[in-house]
């Protein structure tokens, strides 16, 4: 929608100032060299407040969870803000092998202070596992996570 108003508004200039062609090019190029600068400035913050949430999982076998809800969450917050929200993806693969027997999307609204840290057990849903038998196999797979997003206050 942009690039088709930039574009309008060029044409509309061209027409109007035909002798200023390279004023045109200049703003054009500016404005694009703007466009990337603001997209890399967005990137990095996003990034910087990745770097301040760490998640992490794994099967709890001092039974602080229950059967139902056999999967330890930790969320650590290190950063000068208060974590609103947070979206991690939960793997869980069989030791010693590549495939991955469990994937979920995880969004969790919990909230966590600057420096702090929530830990808490999470349901496993049936259509999350590949086949039915790994059900079963809950307990002995190896549990990661990768953080997608981070909301802070």
């Amino acid at each position: 929608m942009v690039w088709l108003v930039a574009l309008a508004a060029g044409l509309i200039l061209y027409w109007i100032y035909p002798r200023q062609l390279f004023l045109l090019i200049g703003l054009a190029v500016s404005g694009v060299v703007a466009v990337s600068v603001w997209h890399l400035y967005l990137h990095q913050a996003r990034q910087a407040a990745l770097d301040d949430v760490s998640v992490s999982a794994g099967y709890d076998g001092e039974r602080r969870c229950t059967v139902t809800q056999p999967v330890a969450i930790e969320i650590m917050n290190t950063g000068n803000d208060t974590l609103e929200a947070v979206t991690f993806e939960l793997v869980g693969r069989r030791p010693g092998h590549g495939g991955t027997l469990y994937t979920e999307t995880v969004d969790n609204g919990v909230v966590v202070p600057p420096d702090g840290s929530w830990t808490g057990c999470l349901a496993l849903r049936h259509d999350g596992f590949r086949t039915p038998a790994a059900r079963d196999e809950a307990h002995s797979l190896d549990w990661s996570t990768t953080l997608t997003s981070a909301d802070f206050r």
